[in-house]
């Protein structure tokens, strides 16, 4: 059998390839409603460098892994549960418990109730302790689209203002509230918050 090293090595090389092609797609960026989030092909090359990473080192791999079920959950509960079945089989393949914990409770929050669960499943990511400030801003920005989409303004508005106060220096976080307030007429907020975005 191969060694640790060896092991964690050829991961990451894997990683640095399927990086690679998702990138010579054309479609770059981290904001889902960047062109690449929704090309399936793309996806596809994230679902597998991811369980690369995840493969090769757990712990670190594992915040990112967690922002992109985040960013999976916007583009559909098919794409999410495809992150899921990702993060389940990088977890058995690498022996990495914590990994496994999270799979099995997206799958269960997918599982659970009726019609569309991504509010609900963005309820569990946001409460991961392993998501830094800068993640967690991006996961609850997620959500507030999904209140959003819903109608659950007031919902929404409380996600766009802690998003800003947990990542002032992320200009979509003011941008996305920036375009809330436009949408409710407030435009002296609205013109705040956009300014603010492209500072």
């Amino acid at each position: 059998g191969r060694s640790p090293e060896e092991f964690a090595d050829r991961h990451r090389k894997l990683a640095e390839h399927y990086g690679r092609r998702a990138a010579g797609l054309g479609a770059t960026g981290t904001e889902v409603r960047s062109q690449a989030w929704g090309d399936e092909r793309w996806e596809q090359l994230k679902v597998e460098e991811g369980y690369h990473l995840l493969c090769a080192d757990p712990a670190d791999a594992l915040p990112e892994a967690l922002l992109n079920a985040a960013n999976m959950t916007i583009t559909g509960s098919a794409a999410c549960r495809s992150w899921v079945r990702m993060m389940e089989q990088a977890g058995t393949d690498a022996d990495a418990p914590a990994v496994l914990r999270w799979a099995a409770r997206l799958e269960e929050c997918l599982s659970s109730g009726e019609g569309p669960r991504d509010v609900e499943v963005l309820d569990l990511l946001a409460g991961a302790a392993e998501l830094d400030a800068v993640r967690l801003s991006t996961v609850v920005r997620r959500r507030a689209w999904a209140h959003d989409d819903r109608g659950e303004t007031a919902a929404a508005a409380r996600d766009y203002d802690r998003a800003v106060a947990l990542n002032p220096a992320d200009p979509f976080a003011w941008s996305d509230r920036g375009n809330m307030f436009h949408n409710e007429g407030d435009w002296e907020r609205a013109l705040e918050d956009l300014n603010r975005a492209i500072e």
